[in-house]
């Protein structure tokens, strides 16, 4: 991804899935790492990113299908997914 779709990308998002972009683009971390993440330093084991079940983390295809595509169609980028978010980060590493 170029800069300028970089912005349009994060521009469009929600506080949470521009972290989460963020994370993939800039840290390169994967999908599942990202969901994974929990609260561990902070004396609490809970998901960064929960479902609406706290003791679970957000499911990727849900993640994806409501709140990253709709908001990404509306820019265009709706073919930018984590895998090309990760390789923005390789490329540009």
């Amino acid at each position: 991804m170029t800069a300028e779709e970089v912005n349009r990308y994060l521009g469009v998002l929600d506080l949470r899935e521009r972290l989460m972009a963020r994370l993939a683009i800039f840290a390169g971390l994967r999908p599942g790492e990202i969901l994974a993440l929990r609260w561990g330093g902070l004396e609490s084991d809970a998901f960064v990113f929960p479902s609406e079940n706290p003791g679970s983390p957000l499911d990727r295809r849900n993640l994806w299908g409501r709140a990253f595509a709709p908001r990404l169609e509306t820019v265009g980028l709706e073919w930018a997914s984590f895998q090309v978010l990760r390789k923005t980060n390789a490329s540009n590493g």
